[in-house]
């Protein structure tokens, strides 16, 4: 399953496949190539550049998607692909200026909160006005919000006056 890739289909399901050479190419939460898949048969593959490489650079895709924060994606990626990514954008804090894993400051409203550690999955998070918080009371209250999205879109997402009352309630926060 680790180097199994999903085949998405508009008339079916989707199918998993084994593709030898793709499941070579590395991850990286910023690739430097993409997958492009052929979703009807005979459902090959091509892997191509995203920008220029240099001679003997690592190529590297991204498993998942990019607008996905550490907090979730590094976990993700160690629970379906059995490994820590330790990639510069999981590296930074401020993950390489993108703040897809930053909070709003409870405390004081105006700073961000980010891990302390970013590459510890208990790492607390902290605002520059010394306030912090718990590595499980972040992921319990983003787990919260990414739950009740997922309720939302699957029972009622037409409904209008819910989306912005998660909105409003979110921004607080993000």
């Amino acid at each position: 399953e680790v180097n199994a890739y999903e085949i998405k289909s508009f008339l079916t399901s989707g199918y998993r496949g084994l593709f030898p050479l793709a499941s070579l190419v590395s991850h990286q939460c910023v690739q430097n190539c993409r997958m492009v898949w052929n979703t009807e048969a005979p459902y090959d593959n091509k892997v191509v550049a995203a920008q220029d490489l240099k001679a003997g650079e690592e190529i590297a895709t991204s498993y998942l998607r990019p607008s996905m924060c550490s907090l979730v994606r590094r976990k993700t990626i160690k629970e379906g692909w059995y490994f820590d990514c330790e990639c510069s954008r999981c590296q930074d804090p401020t993950e390489l200026g993108s703040h897809a894993n930053t909070l709003l400051c409870p405390a004081c409203g105006t700073g961000h909160m980010y891990p302390l550690h970013p590459l510890d999955y208990n790492s607390v998070w902290v605002c520059k006005c010394a306030h912090e918080e718990t590595s499980q009371a972040v992921t319990g209250l983003v787990q919260g919000f990414l739950d009740e999205i997922k309720t939302v879109y699957e029972n009622d997402r037409y409904n209008v006056a819910q989306w912005l009352d998660m909105h409003a309630r979110a921004k607080v926060y993000f």
